[in-house]
């Protein structure tokens, strides 16, 4: 019955995922720039005008399908929207690294929030707006030493010579221009950034989907195993 169950849900999940898919190309036929960019989500009159350079799926997919779920950045997105409704702002959202999506040159924003390098790129058409960039980890420079430095040891340790995909584009031009930063972490994330740049950050915790068992795993789970046995992405 247990597999038969699990067959199940792996199907659903199959055909969530090819409508998902077929939403998304249809209506990236029918307007190719939705996928990318949606103008005033909460249609509002307000005045005041806000940029969210950030995820755009869960703005335009209808259902929460299990993608929704894969990643906390969606509900998170969705969040930030709201709050700046709240503060009175019309509502724009364009997904962070879609540098081929224009805007026209007369729509003109109070406040630019997100991730580059589309908050840099908006900027320099709003520059009077309050400009607040999301930092969602440490610092680039510290993430790319690390991956350097662990990518060495584990080729000196297999006898192989794997390289990485990329290194993650430096932050430090657009966080040196910001007043105000935003960023996900702890004490430890945030001092791996310049000292310059500490002074202007405020950190939130990051979030996680509450109906993970966490309270009901963490009793259970060897730390000084696992640190061990990890899958490592490069």
């Amino acid at each position: 019955m247990k597999q038969l169950l699990h067959q199940f849900n792996n199907w659903f999940d199959q055909v969530q995922e090819a409508l998902r898919t077929l939403f998304l190309n249809t209506i990236s036929i029918i307007d190719p720039q939705k996928p990318y960019f949606v103008s005033n989500y909460f249609k509002t009159k307000y005045k005041k005008r806000a940029l969210l350079s950030y995820v755009v799926e869960p703005f335009i997919i209808p259902t929460k399908t299990k993608h929704y779920y894969s990643h906390s950045n969606n509900a998170e997105a969705l969040v930030i929207a709201k709050t700046l409704r709240q503060h009175k702002f019309q509502v724009d959202i364009i997904k962070y690294d879609a540098t081929h999506i224009s805007i026209s040159s007369k729509a003109k924003y109070h406040l630019i929030f997100g991730l580059s390098p589309n908050i840099d790129r908006f900027y320099k058409k709003s520059p009077k707006a309050i400009f607040v960039p999301y930092t969602t980890g440490s610092s680039s420079n510290f993430q790319n030493q690390a991956e350097k430095t662990r990518l060495t040891q584990l080729n000196q340790r297999i006898g192989k010579t794997l390289k990485r995909h990329m290194a993650t584009p430096s932050d430090t031009k657009t966080l040196v221009k910001a007043k105000h930063i935003i960023g996900i972490g702890n004490k430890f994330t945030k001092s791996t950034f310049p000292l310059s740049i500490q002074n202007k950050m405020n950190l939130i915790t990051v979030s996680a989907y509450s109906f993970y068992p966490w309270p009901q795993i963490k009793p259970k789970k060897n730390f000084l195993k696992a640190k061990t046995n990890f899958l490592y992405k490069f």
